[in-house]
């Protein structure tokens, strides 16, 4: 569940684009004050009560970002701009009134939040590496120099005019004109930006952080940068995908090891589109097999509906692969596993930083692609996965039972997924059920029968069956008082 800091921090990132409309509300008022409009219609007072609440709003915005964003928040430019445009509540203050009148012209800063190129430096920010070129770092202060210095002038001429004596309404019209060259030269420069720089601020920076980001990353980060640095315990659903054939296919292809790249990426792309279209978040590429996982802030759903996702990419990943008919790959293996407390977000060191998942049912879930092989399945499941989706129609489950991972020390229940479509007659199914019941209770040989009958009962023979079968065969031959051990994948 989304703690507070969390939902402030969205809430204030939804308000950013609402409080530079506001702005520009303000900004308008203050034009048609210096015209002497509101004093015309009798408004003034009405005006400077609007006034006192918008900066009272900016302030409180101010203050919000500091206190949940602290020093990620201080460092960037939109500080200096936000601090810029609640500087006019400082006439708030007893005593100040008209004195700090010429600060008012400052809340036309508040519209720079509407530069995309100040949401990209926050970004850019998280990637700053150490080069001779000119870094983020060194950009967000030229960037925070120069608002500053334009602040600075706009206010100090304005201040020298009120300090030297001279008319109100000369120094109204001053202000008057700087504000309107300053409202245009601002719209001037969104304009250009707008539509010049958005192949850089959006498809060219999306694309550089699609390499190495999960895809739901780099949409909410240019948003939300200080997403990077959060990290979140949740609920969660992980799979370890690997591609089978990969030593077989090196040797068969001689050691051409572009041609096994090119096979290789052919059926990545396949699996990877899958888990795209389920909203999966790909985590990484370990050579031949792909990490993905669904939960944390960055994907909506419940738990049930994270694991669903997550097993039905693992089902259509399996017939995409087997649809691509590749020469050399066209097999995998999935070993996936559900969580109530996976660690998501940003870890590394202050080097190098990666998005990605932790906790004890990742390594489980890694544990159980390997363990594919040894128990002649597709995939394999923890128990967990099975309980939050055992009444799904459209999924049909195989208790595999209890199997001892390497890793582990104590066996765990496995599961198998089916898709119901893929067969027409899943009488083999509950023979394999009622041959793992009579194994637990230590019926070893009925158990054999059990399995040497569902293996038959399969159209084309059911190989867990008979690694099964194999099994109690062996515990026949060497007869033991102890209890039946668990299906054991460990070497």
């Amino acid at each position: 569940m989304t703690d507070l800091p969390q939902r402030m921090r969205a809430l204030i990132q939804r308000l950013d684009m609402p409080l530079v409309v506001l702005a520009l509300v303000v900004v308008i008022f203050y034009l048609f004050e210096l015209n002497g409009t509101w004093e015309l219609l009798g408004l003034e007072q009405s005006y400077i009560v609007i006034m006192r609440v918008v900066d009272i709003i900016f302030v409180l915005d101010l203050l919000l970002k500091i206190a949940l964003r602290r020093r990620q928040y201080l460092t960037t430019p939109g500080f200096i701009i936000d601090l810029l445009s609640c500087l006019p509540a400082f006439e708030l203050l007893p005593g100040v009134g008209q004195g700090m009148r010429f600060i008012r012209i400052l809340r036309v800063f508040r519209f720079l939040r509407a530069l995309r190129l100040v949401r990209t430096l926050e970004v850019l920010r998280l990637f700053n590496n150490e080069a001779e070129l000119p870094t983020p770092a060194h950009i967000r202060a030229a960037v925070a120099g120069a608002i500053l210095l334009y602040a600075l002038m706009m206010s100090g001429m304005i201040g020298f005019h009120y300090a030297n004596g001279v008319s109100e309404d000369l120094a109204a019209r001053l202000e008057l004109n700087l504000l309107i060259g300053s409202l245009l030269g601002i719209i001037l420069t969104l304009t250009i930006i707008r539509l010049q720089l958005p192949a850089l601020s959006d498809t060219q920076l999306r694309a550089l952080f699609r390499v190495t980001l999960p895809s739901q990353m780099v949409d909410r980060l240019l948003i939300d940068p200080d997403l990077y640095h959060r990290t979140q315990r949740t609920h969660a659903t992980v799979i370890f995908c690997d591609i089978s054939g990969f030593t077989s296919t090196v040797e068969t292809l001689r050691g051409d090891l572009s041609a096994v790249k090119n096979h290789l990426e052919r059926v990545m792309d396949a699996v990877t589109d899958v888990h795209l279209q389920h909203d999966l978040i790909i985590d990484k590429f370990i050579g031949d097999a792909i990490m993905s996982f669904r939960g944390g802030e960055l994907v909506e759903g419940s738990p049930e509906e994270h694991a669903y996702r997550v097993v039905r990419a693992s089902l259509e990943s399996i017939a995409a692969v087997e649809a691509l008919a590749d020469p050399h790959f066209h097999r995998i293996k999935i070993g996936g596993a559900s969580s109530t407390e996976a660690l998501i977000g940003a870890f590394g060191t202050s080097k190098r930083l990666s998005y990605t998942i932790l906790g004890d049912r990742v390594n489980l879930a890694a544990r159980l692609e390997a363990a594919v092989k040894q128990c002649g399945t597709t995939n394999l499941f923890d128990d967990f996965t099975h309980q939050l989706l055992k009444d799904r129609p459209d999924l049909k489950w195989r208790r595999f039972g209890r199997v001892k991972v390497s890793g582990k020390v104590e066996p765990i229940e496995v599961f198998e997924v089916f898709d119901p479509e893929s067969a027409a007659d899943w009488g083999w199914l509950d023979r394999y059920h009622d041959a793992v019941r009579l194994y637990d209770a230590g019926k070893i040989e009925a158990a054999a029968a059990g399995f040497l009958a569902a293996d038959a009962a399969r159209p084309g023979g059911d190989r867990p069956a008979r690694l099964r079968r194999e099994r109690c065969l062996l515990l026949l031959a060497a007869p033991s008082d102890a209890p039946a051990p668990p299906f054991s994948t460990t070497k």
